[in-house]
């Protein structure tokens, strides 16, 4: 998986950076949101998410799977009935697009 800059695609450390996350649910759902609605990829797994938290050099939370079914059943951002396809929910659209702190430009 390529989570690097293309001509058409930012990268997901940049896209990460205009963002302040609060949580790890948060993080979760940034996350997926790249995969799912910059990368446009399917079938995205756990492993897809560790993956992220490694790429942009934040630390994993301990109870990892725990923090996306959290995602899911507290938040309502993430549809996590198969952790071989996790997507976001209309609720996730809404929070990363509305309520979601986006950074300070420097």
């Amino acid at each position: 998986m390529n989570l690097t800059s293309t001509k058409d695609l930012e990268s997901l450390k940049d896209f990460y950076s205009n963002y302040t996350t609060k949580s790890n649910t948060e993080k979760n759902l940034l996350f997926t949101y790249y995969l799912e609605y910059e990368m446009e990829l399917t079938d995205i797994t756990i492993d897809h998410l560790y993956t992220c938290y490694e790429t942009v050099g934040a630390k994993p939370p301990g109870a990892f799977v725990q923090g996306i079914h959290d995602a899911s059943s507290k938040k309502h951002w993430l549809d996590t009935s198969s952790l071989d396809d996790i997507k976001v929910t209309h609720n996730g659209r809404t929070h990363l697009k509305h309520d979601m702190l986006k950074a300070e430009v420097k």
